[in-house]
């Protein structure tokens, strides 16, 4: 059996605690406004494409989104969760109807992925 120094228990310790919290996003994180900055993708194989894309996208404290620029249709009521690196859409029932990846989440800037689009938004408010 291994003793090990407090010093290196210490570091063992934050290790593990980091290892649980690392590529986890709070719901407060995206609370507010987001305006969308750019949507891209791929055509095809060959072929991607990169536009400016008008909208926004408002996390409101109560766990309903309203969204004016994500492909799809978004019902009044539709309900949003965090669960690990992925934003989950779920309708008034509370079934969910799509997913994201959260792929950046600082400060000012969101990227989300769905379907081989990406969404890049900055938040507003």
């Amino acid at each position: 059996m291994h003793t090990y120094t407090p010093s290196v228990r210490g570091a063992i310790s934050v290790l593990l605690l980091a290892s649980l919290f690392s590529f986890r996003f709070a719901p407060a994180d995206l609370q507010g406004k987001w305006e969308c900055d750019t949507k891209s993708g791929n055509l095809d194989a060959s072929t991607s494409y990169q536009i400016q894309c008008d909208g926004y996208l408002l996390f409101r404290d109560d766990n309903t989104l309203e969204s004016t620029c994500l492909d799809g249709f978004f019902p009044n009521g539709t309900q949003w969760e965090i669960s690990g690196q992925r934003l989950i859409l779920k309708d008034s029932d509370g079934h969910a109807f799509a997913d994201f990846e959260i792929r950046k989440l600082d400060n000012n800037e969101l990227c989300l992925f769905r379907k081989n689009i990406t969404y890049l938004f900055r938040k507003t408010g």
